[in-house]
């Protein structure tokens, strides 16, 4: 993988044939951001579709995608398998059965690329299964800054999946 990636996501895969392509086409987007981004999806010893589906898009964006093959070691194994991987300066996980707003990833990686924060919080949407859905920012209103007010008791409410 080349140097220049300022976004590594980590695509945690397990059984999710069902949702896996909506998560991965939720990061296609135009192709300078694409160039600038990773993909790493951990195909956690799946028993239904889910390699093939994930090779498609490696296969189709070989530049931005990449799979990789274990045996089942739960959701943390997968973590550690991209994290031995990731080439990118930021690193952000993502389930198989979540999605990126397509429409803001420009804007994510241009402020990642620009910023020196150790620590990056992007607002999410949690969606229920009665379609409820409620925005988290954690203190922040927009990728405009990597510095936030969080206290230590805060930060007990903060997901993994919403840093970077």
């Amino acid at each position: 993988m080349a140097d220049n990636k300022i976004l590594t996501f980590s695509v945690a895969a397990y059984n999710v044939e069902k949702t896996l392509g909506e998560a991965l086409q939720s990061l296609i987007t135009d192709e300078d951001v694409m160039e600038r981004m990773e993909v790493i999806i951990v195909n956690d010893g799946s028993r239904d579709n889910t390699a093939e589906i994930a090779q498609g898009y490696v296969d189709k964006y070989p530049g931005t995608f990449r799979l990789v093959n274990k045996v089942n070691g739960g959701h943390g194994s997968t973590i550690n398998a991209s994290l031995e991987r990731a080439s990118g300066k930021y690193y952000k996980m993502l389930d198989g059965d979540d999605w990126v707003e397509t429409a803001n990833l420009r804007e994510l990686i241009s402020f990642l690329e620009q910023s020196e924060a150790d620590l990056v919080f992007t607002p999410y949407i949690r969606v229920y299964p009665d379609h409820e859905e409620t925005v988290v920012r954690h203190g922040m209103s927009r990728l405009d800054t990597g510095i936030t007010d969080l206290t230590i008791e805060q930060l007990k409410d903060v997901f993994a999946h919403e840093l970077a």
